[in-house]
């Protein structure tokens, strides 16, 4: 065997197992590259560095670096490398711009569909699930890690790269547990107990038991729990992106103990989480503590701090959060449907902006809007609409009849002010976006929508609306849709047919 041959087979095991040792041999294959002038070689270890310093090194230094080794992989053309390479920078850069990420996770899954490279395929699947995961959607994420285990049963098990099916499988788990489906978490650790057997990666077997532990309390044995939890307590947890798996592994702690008011263990954890940021130093990072935070006072009755953690959260939550995640979200998923589309060569601009009933946007949509608009207005604006008495028309004359009704009144929404968005959100509600309006502006729309919408003759249908209008930075979109959802109910307990509303000059 070549010695490179010889480096690269050290370095595929030493990386699930010693990372400085990784390191070692990286620098040394990079050595031999550069004196024998072998730029594909270069590549190859430069791309294991930065694997390196993403679990070693500082945030910046490590986006600096492949940054630096994206642009060389582009330039080279070595399309294997170049898969790598995209999925390592969407790692470095994931924490602050999931969006931008996932552009480069679509982009390197494409190739190794390309290249029917099924471990790089299984890695791009799971990474799209974190991203999700991350931002708290664990229905999308689902399908991205099952299809990982997929692509991970054509792995050789006697292959390094076998191990990633121990973070595929503790994702699945925490999903599941999430889910309450215990049943499906329970089964999918017996059928792989065996693969949990080799402590040599520590965080992920710290990980295993810790949902032994959510399993447990699931399960109503508490005790047992309990002990999982001091086990784990009572041992260091170090190795190989120990980060991820310890913030992972504290959360699910935290949910036990608050759930049994275990006090001390509580605070061990909690502290223990404080001490440590874990690469997660972005502002969603700081309102997650600070709930927890915020948890710890009441659960424990320590109220006398509660004030000011209210107005710390209070502050948070307006400067970014809510916006923030709606519209890395819905990013997300855009893109992903654009690279679906792509794939498939359909238009999904109209797919992903439209309700499939009315042709007038949907409600994904809606979130996308409001998110760019609340950092471009000076004031902002929610109008929600209601059709009275829809149901009893709709069960009483058929859905093609009350399908008919929708279609009218979204046509009736329709106008030449770009300045009004408007939406259907679900059933038979509506709402709009209203962009730098006044008051009599938000009230002579809303009385152009009852004109139109009588001309179509639906005696027994009416229209109850509520309206709220305010500076963009003082309220948060929830905030807004409820006040505006206030109002409509105050028309619909007063006789229904008619609009009410609030708004700030």
């Amino acid at each position: 065997m070549r010695e490179i041959d010889r480096l690269v087979e050290e370095i595929r095991h030493l990386q699930f197992d010693d990372i400085e040792k990784m390191y070692q041999k990286c620098l040394q294959l990079k050595e031999i590259a550069l004196e024998q002038k072998d730029d594909y070689i270069l590549c190859l270890a430069s791309n294991y560095i930065i694997d390196y310093y993403y679990s070693c090194k500082s945030q910046q230094e490590t986006v600096k670096l492949a940054n630096e080794m994206l642009a060389l992989n582009e330039e080279k053309g070595y399309p294997d490398l170049l898969m790598q390479a995209y999925n390592l920078y969407a790692i470095a850069v994931c924490n602050n711009d999931y969006s931008l990420a996932t552009g480069f996770y679509l982009k390197g899954l494409k190739l190794a569909e390309q290249l029917n490279d099924y471990i790089m395929k299984a890695k791009f699947n799971c990474n799209l699930g974190d991203v999700f995961v991350n931002l708290g959607q664990f229905d999308l994420a689902l399908p991205y890690f099952l299809e990982s285990l997929e692509q991970i049963k054509k792995i050789s098990p006697k292959l390094p790269e076998y191990k990633i099916k121990r973070f595929v499988l503790c994702y699945l788990i925490i999903i599941y547990c999430e889910k309450r489906r215990l049943d499906q978490a329970i089964a999918l650790m017996e059928e792989n107990k065996d693969l949990f057997n080799d402590t040599s990666f520590d965080p992920i077997d710290r990980l295993w038991q810790a949902l032994k532990a959510l399993i447990c309390y699931g399960h109503g044995d508490v005790a047992k729990a309990l002990e999982f939890i001091d086990n784990i307590l009572g041992n260091e947890i170090h190795g190989f992106r120990a980060n991820e798996a310890i913030y992972f592994i504290h959360h699910i702690l935290l949910y036990i103990t608050f759930a049994i008011k275990d006090k001390e263990r509580t605070k061990c954890l909690y502290l223990l989480l404080k001490e440590n940021d874990f690469g997660k130093t972005g502002m969603r990072y700081q309102i997650e503590m600070l709930e927890m935070k915020i948890k710890y006072c009441i659960v424990f009755e320590e109220k006398e701090q509660l004030p000011k953690l209210y107005e710390q959260y209070y502050y948070l939550m307006h400067e970014n959060q809510k916006e923030s995640i709606d519209f890395c979200l819905n990013s997300v998923l855009y893109k992903i449907e654009l690279f679906k589309a792509m794939e498939e060569k359909k238009d999904i601009v109209k797919e992903f902006r439209l309700d499939d009933l009315t042709k007038i946007y949907n409600r994904r949509y809606f979130h996308y809007k409001y998110s760019e608009f609340k950092n471009k207005s000076r004031l902002l604006g929610i109008i929600i609409f209601d059709l009275d008495h829809f149901k009893e028309y709709n069960d009483s004359l058929g859905h093609l009849t009350g399908d008919q009704i929708l279609k009218d009144f979204a046509d009736s929404l329709q106008q030449d002010d770009d300045r009004i968005i408007s939406c259907r959100f679900g059933g038979d509600e509506f709402i709009c976006i209203c962009v730098d309006c006044n008051e009599q502006m938000i009230i002579s729309f809303i009385e152009q929508v009852y004109s139109k919408f009588e001309l179509y003759g639906y005696d027994k249908i009416t229209i109850s609306s509520g309206y709220y209008n305010s500076f963009s930075n003082c309220l948060s979109k929830e905030e807004l849709i409820n006040n505006a959802d206030y109002y409509l109910y105050y028309v619909k307990e007063n006789g229904k047919n008619g609009y009410y509303g609030f708004s700030i000059e």
